[in-house]
């Protein structure tokens, strides 16, 4: 069971810092199957405390993604009226890493289930996703489905809570909205879930979702309810992370330390104006890994964390190595840090 607020300040035991490790950069790709069950079901037996999938039917192009390549691209318009440009044979997606294409692929397996499944050959990892669109589904059966699978995983799930950013999924599975309104629906939703986790009875009346003597019933094993993990980017979402979150995760690697620092402020202002703190955790490290895996720079991303103030590290390996480099980093990275 998801140790609730324990490690929310890294903790020093003998001059050693403790984090705990979750799995990520696995990707919900049909043909990566056998590779998302091995490294997961590895990961547990290895040690490592959780793994997290993405929630999408379909793929779009990652908004940050998105700012990257025109900055990449401006860079290189710079570059070439200079006299340089990109060496012979490099092209963008070169730059951009090997599995920028694969964003498009919309073969893909549905989060949830997937988990379900993960969660009947596993023991202890913890499960979830980084991170679930509320708007995207009704978020009362949501709430049931997430219910369900914390009894069944004996209470090892944790709830990514996002207000989803891919437009060909929202049009082909459900409603697209501007960005004002997917936050909306996030808050309100996630307001109507929590109450169905938490109460006997709920009748509730907003804006976007309703529900007339809803019951919930059984409850989650973990309590209140699972863990809410947090990786939006926007000022909105970083104040409700603030408000909500257990674990807020701060990208890494895609932006300047200073960027990833001002978001952490405006985090922990949202969570000292709602008194809660101290039950707030960060979650440092990369979501996916484009290059070749390396120890000495794994290590150095360890300590970066730490220095950040984070007590959950998220670690991704490249697909074509996963398993491999995952026991290596378990070996030797770990242990000093556990």
């Amino acid at each position: 069971m998801f140790e609730r607020y324990l490690l929310h300040n890294i903790k020093v035991s003998y001059g050693v810092f403790r984090l705990k490790f979750f799995l990520s950069g696995l990707g919900n790709f049909s043909n990566n199957l056998s590779v998302i069950s091995e490294a997961i079901i590895g990961g547990d037996k290895l040690g490592f405390d959780g793994a997290l999938l993405p929630d999408h039917y379909m793929w779009g192009q990652m908004p940050f993604m998105r700012r990257r390549m025109r900055e990449t691209l401006s860079s290189h318009n710079n570059v070439t009226k200079e006299g340089g440009g990109h060496p012979k044979g490099v092209t963008m997606s070169g730059r951009m890493g090997r599995n920028f294409h694969s964003m498009t692929n919309n073969s893909t397996l549905e989060a949830w289930v997937t988990l379900s499944y993960l969660a009947g050959k596993t023991e202890k990892i913890n499960l979830g996703t980084l991170v679930t669109p509320i708007p995207f589904r009704p978020p009362g059966i949501l709430a049931k489905m997430i219910s369900t699978l914390d009894i069944l995983s004996k209470g090892r799930i944790v709830f990514g809570v996002g207000a989803g950013w891919s437009q060909p999924e929202f049009e082909g599975y459900s409603e697209w909205n501007q960005p004002k309104i997917r936050v909306d629906k996030t808050e309100e939703g996630l307001e109507l879930m929590i109450k169905l986790w938490t109460q006997k009875e709920v009748t509730f009346k907003g804006k976007y979702y309703q529900a007339k003597g809803a019951v919930l019933d059984p409850k989650p094993v973990q309590k209140p309810y699972p863990p809410l993990l947090f990786g939006g980017r926007g000022d909105r979402m970083l104040k409700m992370a603030g408000r909500y979150a257990d674990i807020c995760y701060i990208m890494s690697g895609f932006q300047a330390p200073e960027v990833s620092e001002e978001m952490r402020k405006k985090v922990l202002k949202a969570a000292r104006k709602a008194n809660r703190v101290e039950k707030v955790a960060f979650m440092a490290g990369p979501m996916g890994s484009m290059s070749p895996f390396d120890l000495k720079e794994s290590s150095k991303r360890v300590e970066d964390a730490i220095e950040t103030g984070a007590s959950y590290y998220l670690t991704a390996f490249p697909r074509n190595t996963y398993i491999e480099s995952m026991q290596i980093f378990a070996k030797e990275i770990m242990p000093s840090f556990k």
